[in-house]
């Protein structure tokens, strides 16, 4: 919009209102890496083995890119057939009423999102593994070994613009009892952002470097080299934990660790790989080159695998997922309870699998939640 017009509680660089450099220059990053081998008795039969490894990696991009979409470099407003209907005298929203709509009017309520000024990191990764191997007869080998992966400093969201729970557990606005549930659930939602520490602006989200991940496994291999066959099998034993699910999921900004946490969705706690390679004996010993090149020379391989299917995570629809339930229970519109932003999440009283796999049997026991 020429001119500009600036936001109130928003410092712009361009007016001199913070300083051009946002971010002080990063330090050089180490990444340290150390690997061992140790031939236990130096005969090749025990081997212990491991590593340890830290690495850096670059932020993806949206914590710096969103802030050139803020206002008043951009602005954004959405106009549609229903919202139009009274334009042009009834005529509704045609080709010929379009210039009738003013879209700086349907801004409505801004919201802003920004880095963090008390979050600015790199994230970063640390690596460790320990194994033990044995060599068997008919050349054949197994490894048993512990593998981790271990993720800070990784890229989140978190709502800024929140009503501190517990706020409307108790007292009263107008005309409504807040002690009463009924009360705080019909409660409009321009009433409860007067409550907000920004009342002039909707989410105010922030990106920051506060997620974790950890990732833990117990793997075996088999192997076997062979002369004419070969064989590798792996087993996996692992747990993937960490705040779900991904940077563009906002955590609970009251307590992360508990309500943002738990296992991820790409977490499978088996899975087994096997792979072969059998050369075939040659059927034809002699004969003319034709012969031999068509039936000599022939492998069987392949790759077979198994894992473990989703996690699966319940939770609650329609009129129980609303911020109006959140309110009656934590006394906020704010939290982020579980994989979603629903007021609540089942409790099971027992294990609700009831182990049917056909077609249109039940998968879950309800009367376990």
């Amino acid at each position: 919009q020429p001119g500009g017009n600036y936001l109130n509680g928003v410092r712009y660089v361009e007016l001199g209102q913070t300083p051009d450099d946002l971010d002080a220059t990063r330090p050089l990053y180490v990444m340290p890496r150390v690997n061992f081998a140790w031939d236990i008795q130096g005969d090749g039969d025990w081997v212990l083995r491991g590593g340890a490894g830290t690495f850096y990696n670059r932020p993806m991009g949206n914590a710096e890119y969103d802030a050139v979409r803020q206002t008043p470099y951009a602005f954004n407003s959405s106009f549609d057939a229903w919202s139009g209907d009274s334009l042009g005298g009834g005529q509704g929203l045609t080709y010929d009423t379009l210039p009738l709509v003013d879209p700086i009017n349907r801004t409505g309520r801004l919201g802003v999102t920004s880095g963090s000024k008390f979050s600015r990191d790199y994230p970063r990764y640390f690596t460790g593994s320990l194994g033990l191997a044995r060599r068997l007869p008919w050349s054949q080998t197994v490894e048993v070994s512990y593998v981790g992966t271990f993720g800070r400093h990784l890229l989140n969201q978190m709502e800024g613009n929140v009503i501190p729970e517990g706020t409307f557990l108790s007292g009263t606005v107008g005309n409504a009892d807040l002690s009463n549930p009924l009360h705080r659930v019909a409660l409009a939602t321009d009433v409860v952002n007067t409550f907000r520490p920004y009342t002039a602006i909707g989410d105010v989200m922030y990106w920051e470097y506060n997620g974790t991940s950890n990732y833990h496994s117990l793997q075996a291999t088999l192997t076997r080299s062979g002369r004419n066959f070969q064989y590798f099998v792996a087993y996996t034993f692992s747990k993937a934990l960490g705040n779900w699910p991904r940077e563009y999921t906002a955590m609970d900004p009251f307590d992360a660790r508990n309500r943002s946490y738990g296992i991820l969705p790409y977490d499978r706690t088996h899975m087994l790989n096997v792979s072969y390679n059998w050369q075939l004996p040659d059927p034809v010993k002699s004969g003319n080159k034709f012969t031999r090149g068509i039936l000599n020379g022939w492998q069987i391989s392949g790759i077979s695998s198994w894992q473990s299917g989703v996690p699966m995570y319940q939770g609650f629809d329609g009129d129980a997922n609303s911020e109006g339930i959140e309110r009656a229970i934590y006394g906020t519109p704010d939290t982020r309870i579980g994989n979603d932003r629903s007021g609540f999440q089942p409790v099971y009283t027992c294990d609700p699998n009831t182990g049917n796999t056909a077609v249109g049997e039940k998968v879950l026991d309800i009367g376990c939640i």
